[in-house]
């Protein structure tokens, strides 16, 4: 039984596979350089802030009035002179 068991996996290693050869091993920074060519940063979504009507983003306290979800939140200072 045994001696099936090992010229079956013979036979089934006898088939033969076209593999590529590599004839130089990749160096990392070409790999990662690969890798990090698509990490994009992606559009930042803005919404229309209803207090103001300024672009502010979705779940953030408005940069120009400083409200959210119509309560004032951040005391907004006047820009300074100069």
């Amino acid at each position: 039984m045994r001696a099936n068991a090992r010229a079956n996996a013979r036979d089934a290693c006898d088939t033969e596979i076209d593999v590529a050869n590599l004839k130089w091993k990749t160096p990392r920074s070409k790999t990662r350089s690969r890798r990090a060519a698509n990490w994009k940063l992606g559009d930042v979504t803005t919404v229309q802030c209803p207090q103001c009507h300024q672009p502010k983003r979705p779940h953030f306290a408005c940069p120009s009035c400083g409200t959210y979800k119509g309560r004032q939140v951040i005391k907004v200072q006047d820009e300074p002179a100069g």
